[in-house]
């Protein structure tokens, strides 16, 4: 039996097969594999921003959940990033 399988698509066995010293090249022909689509009811993504970016010209710092930048100057961010 040989098994089929691909992502997204129900699994195919197909039977009979025979493979041995003699037959080593079995053509199984053109195999159609049936989609396996599930609708999802809701899909949540979340992501967050890195604290530091580096680019080729300049240092981008998001400040928006830094603690150090919540009560001190820009200065305070820049020494402690």
């Amino acid at each position: 039996m040989v098994k089929i399988q691909f992502i997204g698509y129900n699994t195919k066995r197909v039977r009979d097969v025979l493979i041995n010293q003699k037959k080593t090249i079995v053509d199984l022909g053109t195999i159609s594999l049936a989609v396996s689509a599930k609708n999802l009811k809701t899909v949540e993504v979340t992501a967050q921003k890195e604290l530091m970016i580096n680019n080729l010209d300049k240092k981008v710092i998001n400040v928006d959940k830094n603690l150090v930048a919540m009560g001190g100057s820009a200065v305070d961010v820049m020494s402690a990033s």
